[in-house]
């Protein structure tokens, strides 16, 4: 099941979330508008985005381990940098030059403006630079939102983490008790005639500004999830308490959400998550070496696969005809191929001159730190 410090389950869990994703928008997300097909779309094919709350709930639990690995706040950020900038540095300027080469017809004119470029390399949220400086800009790739949502995990947990590492499970499930019932009283479509009214057009406006673009706070519940994971899995995982509040918070998102498909994925997810935990032999197929390789590249696969999918499938589509669904199963191996190559070939080398400079005092490669990949 492990390899050295690696759970490659969760690698193949990486694949899982990723297949989703690349599903979702290759044949879903923007059907009739860069893609057509002659078959209605499966609409579990449209809840593949929830790949994306998979990844936060590997997220929660790997950055968890890699907390306790980190002697300081500096330090954790410094590895998280060192792990995500090399991929993005990578993909965004490969997909940038793909796009002003072979996007004559300016279809993703987003993904040819170099100051678009330049914001993605900071991993920051588009619409908080635009409301500071009153920019227009926007991420080269649209699949780039959830990094930032990342980050924000990171420098929220960290902050936790380090005020008190011994309750850090205690710690964030108050900051998500806290802020979500906040967030969502704010963003959700059920509050949007009760809040003007209680506090005003203008606060309300603010307010859901503010949620919307520190999003967080929407999916904390999902990075609270791999918290709660990380704590069974090494230390309590027979604790009746933690696991009723795992199988709470899988509850509570099925609630909240609403959804009769969503919640079909959803207890997909929670029971794989308790294979994972008390029977993982029934899901040892997802530790098989393959999926381990691709599993460590999914964040180089997330970063490159959508707008420049969009693009092939917007110009050669017409000349497959009906046959033409088959394309995004090119483009996924094709991602899929560029992303293991981008990982070894190019931000393996690069982390290391990085982590170099950075982190002078630590193993290139430390084994206590397992790679975590990051997605929407």
């Amino acid at each position: 099941m492990e390899k050295g410090s690696r759970i490659q389950i969760l690698d193949g869990l990486r694949v899982l979330a990723i297949l989703m994703v690349m599903i979702f928008h290759f044949y879903a997300r923007y059907q009739g508008v860069y893609y057509s097909y002659d078959f209605k779309v499966p609409t579990v094919f449209i809840h593949g985005r929830l790949g994306v709350q998979l990844f936060f709930i590997i997220s929660g639990f790997v950055i968890t381990l890699t907390l306790s690995k980190s002697s300081t706040f500096l330090e954790f950020m410094k590895k998280r940098f060192i792990r995500l900038i090399p991929g993005m540095i990578v993909c965004a300027t490969f997909t940038f030059f793909f796009f002003w080469l072979f996007d004559k017809d300016n279809l993703m004119e987003r993904s040819k403006n170099i100051y678009n470029l330049l914001l993605s390399y900071t991993f920051l949220s588009p619409r908080l630079v635009n409301d500071i400086f009153g920019t227009d800009l926007k991420y080269i790739d649209g699949s780039y939102w959830s990094i930032w949502t990342e980050i924000q995990f990171y420098i929220v947990g960290g902050i936790t983490y380090f005020l008190s590492p011994k309750n850090f499970l205690r710690n964030y499930l108050m900051v998500v008790a806290i802020s979500f019932p906040i967030c969502y009283i704010f963003t959700s479509p059920h509050f949007s005639n009760f809040i003007p009214k209680l506090v005003g057009p203008n606060a309300a406006a603010q307010a859901k500004e503010i949620f919307t673009i520190f999003n967080v706070f929407q999916y904390n519940c999902w990075f609270l999830a791999g918290i709660v994971l990380n704590k069974m899995y090494f230390n309590k995982k027979h604790d009746p308490k933690l696991l009723l509040l795992f199988s709470g918070i899988f509850i509570f998102q099925m609630l909240v959400l609403s959804n009769r498909y969503i919640t079909a994925i959803c207890i997909f997810f929670y029971v794989i998550f308790l294979l994972f935990l008390f029977k993982p032999k029934y899901i040892s197929f997802l530790s098989n070496k393959i999926l381990s390789v691709i599993g460590v590249a999914s964040y180089s696969i997330y970063l490159i696969h959508e707008y420049i999918g969009f693009l092939i499938m917007n110009r050669i589509g017409s000349s497959f005809h009906s046959w033409n669904w088959i394309i995004p199963i090119f483009l996924i191996i094709l991602s899929t191929l560029f992303g293991v190559f981008s990982y070894k070939y190019l931000e393996m080398p690069f982390g290391t001159q990085l982590r170099k400079v950075s982190l002078p005092d630590s193993p290139l490669r430390p084994k206590d730190e397992p790679i975590v990949s990051t997605l929407p």
